[in-house]
């Protein structure tokens, strides 16, 4: 069994602020054989959320990075933190270097994970079980049942070696051998941000589908004097199907003695079965009443409060460390054969619409991923809404003999085939998007629309050579292509 070792990152402090966005870790020589491809960078931190409104009101946060497409998106893999990375070893120099790893392994991660795992990954960033009517976050405990207050934890994220760097799929990196090894990364810090999850539960549901509605209450008829309970109009046979959890801040709709309707915000404080029913209704219980004196009260509706001016929300980054897995039984390590990043970032004019230029690709390439930054360093995704069709020459010769048309067939045949060069299996050849709140959410024709982000890469397999040579990009667009791009050469290295 391999045993686990911490270490923590030079840097003392951490903070979204911009100016602490540098982490170096320093693994020490002969402390045995490491099991890189096990091991990962934990990232420590805690959403921070005030109410003005209430201060003993609880939130449902999530994780999210501002700049992106939709700050609503769910990133299947949180190297979406790592801007930068490289490895130097005491003994061999530098092992391996990496521009734009956020670009680059974060619009693979769409594609390399199916369908059904996007749907179940309870994992390591802004993720949820996205088949619950409300998708819970890993930054809460929310109880839906009792009178225990919900509160803020603490949320590690794990980021593992190998989704940053090609050499880490080793599982025998002799420290005895390649002596101390230094880790430095530029993050997305100053990126990241919490979110409140406001999902309008009260009239419909996440998947944007008309169903029942969860904030309705029976109208109560003539009360003689205030109430601060009510019982939800639905059954609720699994709690994960229940918006509500204990420290909830909701606003009460209702209509008194026919006037028009107003609304009461009101904190929940028990959540339990209605004790007078067979039935499956909850009854919430508040902070305070909900009725304004005695009266008949009707048009009863329970929703998500409406108080984002009141509320605030900021992240804690506690401590950056590495979790290294000690290898218990270790193999001799030989020769180290991995896959290597070179990214070269490239502009042109922002409204051009057509592109041609050729690049310096280094020996012994293996696949070639062009990725498109068209709104600055602040952009994550891969988005070029108005590219129709591409060819990519090397050394004046085709790698496929016609214009490839972005979302035709022969598109998704050239994703199929760097894939399988990789030896890795395709998952989801549509690259969907889960939203935090929506759910599935796919680009097709409504690509542009921004809370329907699908990334655009091109990746095509390159004929290996031995020496360098040169590629030339040509792209066709039906308006402005945006101006910038970048180009991934993944190459073949070897470590003795």
């Amino acid at each position: 069994m391999d045993n686990l070792i911490k270490i923590q990152a030079e840097q003392a402090s951490f903070d979204t602020s911009g100016s602490k966005n540098l982490v170096d870790i320093h693994i020490p020589a002969n402390i045995g054989v490491i099991n890189l491809k096990d091991s990962y960078i934990n990232i420590n931190t805690r959403a921070v959320t005030t109410s003005t409104a209430d201060a003993e009101a609880v939130f449902q946060t999530f994780l999210t990075l501002n700049g992106s497409s939709s700050v609503n998106q769910k990133w299947e893999d949180p190297v979406c933190l790592i801007r930068n990375a490289s490895a130097f070893s005491s003994v061999k120099g530098k092992i391996e270097d990496i521009k734009r790893c956020d670009v680059l392994r974060s619009n693979l991660a769409v594609y390399s994970k199916g369908n059904e795992v996007k749907e179940f990954d309870l994992g390591d960033f802004n993720s949820g079980n996205h088949r619950q009517q409300i998708a819970d976050q890993p930054q809460n405990e929310v109880p839906k049942l009792g009178n225990t207050k919900g509160r803020a934890k603490d949320q590690d994220i794990y980021i593992p070696l190998k989704s940053i760097f090609g050499f880490c799929n080793s599982e025998n990196y002799d420290t005895n051998k390649m002596g101390s090894t230094r880790l430095h990364f530029e993050c997305n810090f100053n990126h990241l941000e919490s979110g409140i999850i406001s999902v309008d539960w009260a009239d419909t549901l996440q998947y944007g589908v008309a169903t029942a509605t969860l904030g309705k209450v029976a109208d109560v008829g003539a009360l003689t004097a205030d109430r601060n309970f009510v019982v939800t109009d639905n059954e609720f046979m699994d709690l994960q199907d229940s918006p509500f959890f204990v420290g909830q801040l909701v606003d009460v709709e209702r209509s008194k003695n026919a006037a028009a309707g107003t609304t009461q915000k009101c904190r929940i404080t028990q959540i339990e079965y209605d004790a007078d029913g067979p039935t499956m209704k909850l009854k919430l219980t508040f902070s305070k009443n909900w009725t304004d004196g005695a009266g008949t009260y009707t048009a009863i509706k329970v929703k998500p409060t409406n108080d984002a001016g009141d509320r605030n929300s900021s992240i804690n980054i506690n401590r950056v460390e590495l979790v290294a897995h000690i290898n218990a039984n270790p193999e001799p390590q030989g020769e180290m054969v991995y896959s290597a990043i070179m990214a070269q970032e490239d502009q042109f004019s922002s409204t051009a619409t057509s592109f041609n230029r050729t690049y310096d690709i280094p020996a012994n390439t293996k696949n070639i991923y062009l990725m498109f930054n068209n709104n600055g360093d602040a952009r994550i995704l891969s988005e070029s809404n108005n590219l129709t069709g591409y060819r990519l020459t090397v050394d004046n010769e085709e790698v496929v003999n016609r214009e490839v048309k972005v979302n035709a067939p022969l598109h998704f045949e050239q994703i199929q085939q760097v894939f399988m060069n990789n030896g890795q299996v395709l998952g989801d050849l549509r690259a969907f998007i889960k939203d935090v709140f929506q759910g599935k959410v796919d680009g097709g024709s409504t690509r542009a629309n921004p809370n329907n982000p699908t990334p655009v890469v091109v990746m095509s397999p390159y004929p290996f050579k031995a020496v360098p040579s040169k590629l030339n990009v040509e792209l066709n667009g039906s308006g402005a292509l945006g101006g910038n791009i970048i180009v991934f050469s993944e190459t073949v290295k070897t470590l003795k």
